[in-house]
């Protein structure tokens, strides 16, 4: 069972709140996720004590800094269960990881007729690349409906899947037996990969 006190409390902004109001409930996590303790105090460190260049200079500072960067490269891998660490490719935020993947895959792989398979629930962040990139090369965006209870109609998918699915991109929400409308955890894989 998952202790939400515990975790709230590891997060400052959520514990200080306004003393005069309820307590905060921050559900903008999409734009701006709100950091533990932890990471702040990391951030801070970075900033005071290892703010240089990563990969891009040959003194001391900037070697530290791409040793720990390539350190939490690794660390990320293993965590994730990658096969490698080349297989980890930081951005500044999940648009802009969508936003690779749509224009970087889509425009090489992508041919006329072939199809980008979506939910009826996903964020625009999740749809607006997919929508250009298919225009682009004359592809084809599908979507899974949405039942009226919130959760994604999973039997239409066999439907939906043919030899043309190129990328089935949508949210994920782990350990949680039905969508329920969460937008969580984009995922974007080519539709000949395995899903789990």
């Amino acid at each position: 069972m998952i202790d939400a006190e515990k975790i709230r409390s590891e997060f400052p902004m959520l514990v200080a709140g306004d003393k005069d109001a309820k307590p905060l409930a921050f559900l903008d996590s999409t734009a701006t996720t709100q950091k533990p303790a932890c990471v702040i105090d990391a951030m801070d460190d970075f900033y005071r004590e290892h703010y240089s260049s990563v990969k891009r200079g040959v003194y001391r500072l900037s070697a530290r800094t791409t040793e720990a960067f390539e350190a939490t490269r690794k660390n990320v891998a293993k965590f994730i269960n990658a096969k490698t660490e080349d297989e980890i490719v930081f951005t500044r935020g999940t648009t802009e990881s969508i936003n690779l993947v749509a224009w970087s895959y889509g425009r090489k792989f992508f041919e006329e007729g072939d199809e980008i398979l979506i939910s009826g629930l996903e964020h625009h962040a999740n749809i607006v690349s997919w929508q250009l990139v298919a225009e682009m090369k004359g592809a084809k965006i599908k979507v899974i409906p949405v039942l009226d209870n919130g959760d994604l109609d999973l039997a239409a998918l066999p439907g939906l899947l043919t030899p043309r699915t190129k990328m089935v991109a949508q949210f994920r929400r782990y350990r949680e037996p039905h969508c329920r409308n969460y937008r969580d955890r984009p995922q974007a894989r080519p539709a000949s990969q395995n899903f789990d």
